[in-house]
């Protein structure tokens, strides 16, 4: 919610990459809150810098919601909870999410066509985009890349 830059000893300071792993689906609460985090994301990048982000599929939520008797959506490992169907807005689109023993938390979703036009405001262009599913079946293809999901036991 705050600018980054202004706390840094140079604020200045340029960045090659920004990487943001499963997080900024939180700011999607409101415009400003996205906006912000994007500004922190891709404001002190190099010229040529990456953001390089993961988030949760939208898509792919709201289509196993509508698929649902319920609210709701999981299985023994998690859950999804919506407060109800059909409804979404661009921002404050919450949901609760629960992972067993690691994630309980309220989040957001994102309407990637949305976050793509907010970033092309900060000077970002999409390089590069794939749903979980697509590069998991791209990469498995490699067996250096299969090695490493063993070694880590993602393959259970």
């Amino acid at each position: 919610q705050d600018l980054l830059s202004s706390k840094y000893n140079d604020p200045d300071m340029r960045f090659d990459i920004c990487s943001c792993q499963f997080v900024y689906h939180y700011s999607f609460e409101t415009y400003e809150q996205a906006d912000m985090m994007l500004k922190n994301a891709c404001g002190n990048l190099s010229p040529g810098g990456y953001f390089i982000g993961t988030t949760p599929n939208s898509f792919e939520l709201v289509k196993r919601l509508e698929a649902s008797e319920t609210n709701s959506f999981g299985n023994e490992v998690y859950s999804v909870k919506f407060e109800k169907k059909g409804e979404y807005p661009l921002f404050g689109c919450k949901y609760d999410f629960h992972l067993e023993e690691v994630v309980d938390v309220p989040e957001f979703l994102v309407y990637f066509p949305l976050l793509e036009e907010m970033a092309k405001k900060h000077g970002m262009k999409l390089v590069y985009k794939m749903t979980f599913r697509e590069f998991y079946e791209e990469k498995i293809k490699n067996e250096e890349h299969k090695m490493l999901l063993r070694r880590m036991q993602a393959l259970e």
